[in-house]
């Protein structure tokens, strides 16, 4: 698999889970199923997509505590699960779907404020215009009425 951006990424461990729903994953079962994100970059998707609320972290507590062989012991496990807004969202495009909506409504943003300062300098010049019109209008006026007194 090709070098995957950090919206791949996380698009593809969002589709694992809606694709594998019914069950809840350890990270190591995610890791297996995909193969091309590390175990690492998987901790700080699953934790992106609890904090964004589109997947469950569950704790698993043991009866027994675990020794593993580096002598650490474990007493529980977490696991993952995609909510259902994370299937809503899966089936709405995900977060590349979402970055292409963010990107084109910044554009339009952009477009719109382009075409407000340039409609804002339209309308100075066309008032501006119609200031000096003015002006030469009402001297025009006043100077009828002063051709009127002076020469009936």
């Amino acid at each position: 698999m090709s070098q995957l951006t950090p919206t791949q990424k996380v698009d593809t461990v969002l589709t694992f889970l809606y694709i594998n729903s019914q069950f809840q994953h350890k990270i190591k079962g995610v890791t297996q199923g995909i193969p091309a994100i590390e175990q690492t970059e998987n901790h700080k998707i699953l934790d992106k997509l609890v904090l964004d609320g589109f997947a469950d972290m569950r704790e698993i507590k043991y009866f027994e505590p675990i020794r593993n062989d580096d002598y650490t012991v474990r007493a529980s496990d977490y696991t993952y699960i995609i909510t259902w807004a994370g299937m809503l969202f899966h089936e709405a495009g995900g977060y590349q779907e979402k970055l292409r909506i963010d990107r084109f409504n910044q554009e339009r943003l952009e477009t719109d404020e382009r075409l407000r300062r340039r409609n804002e300098r339209y309308t100075v010049i066309g008032v501006t215009w119609t200031a000096i019109g003015t002006v030469g209008l009402l001297l025009w006026e006043v100077g009828k009425a002063i051709h009127n007194l002076i020469c009936p």
